[in-house]
């Protein structure tokens, strides 16, 4: 199997695969910012074209139809069907297999539990309530900023050898 690369449009050589990408490889990194850059480019095509829209999270923050941090991906969608539809859509279209065991959906409380469930199954993914950490830290704080991150502050104290 071989593979050509566009650069500016036009078609530049190709590359033949001897063997699949495997865990490690110097590759990987990179494939994988090509694919979110990708991921990145169809949001906002399908924003442009009022596939879908952007999401306020809280008020004063900026609105965003999705994150991308290491190799996770958060979308932010409104609670309709419609446009449920319209993010399994671009996901599909995005090609990836999404491994939706490990997928999970949140609602802001304007959604009724009841509607919330619905979503959670047309997406095929696990309903939870919120997200309460994230690569191990707590995703809402509140006022209790120092208790939370006590941990963190404890284990990189003992990591750079300081009491």
């Amino acid at each position: 199997m071989s593979y050509s690369f566009k650069l500016n449009g036009h078609p530049m050589g190709y590359v033949h695969r001897k063997r699949g990408i495997r865990q490690g490889d110097p590759f990987s990194p990179f494939l994988f910012v090509l694919c979110v850059e990708g991921l990145s480019s169809l949001f906002d095509a399908w924003e442009r074209t009022g596939r879908i829209r952007r999401v306020k999270v809280c008020k004063g923050a900026p609105s965003v139809h999705h994150l991308l941090f290491a190799d996770n991906s958060f979308i932010f969608a409104r609670g309709t069907l419609q446009e449920c539809i319209q993010v399994k859509q671009l996901l599909k279209t995005f090609g990836q297999t999404i491994n939706y065991l490990k997928s999970y959906v949140a609602f802001s409380g304007n959604l009724t539990d009841c509607d919330g469930q619905l979503l959670a199954n047309y997406l095929g993914m696990a309903r939870v309530k919120y997200h309460d950490h994230y690569l191990g830290l707590p995703v809402f704080v509140g006022n209790e900023k120092k208790e939370a991150f006590a941990y963190v502050d404890a284990q990189n104290r003992r990591g750079l050898g300081t009491t």
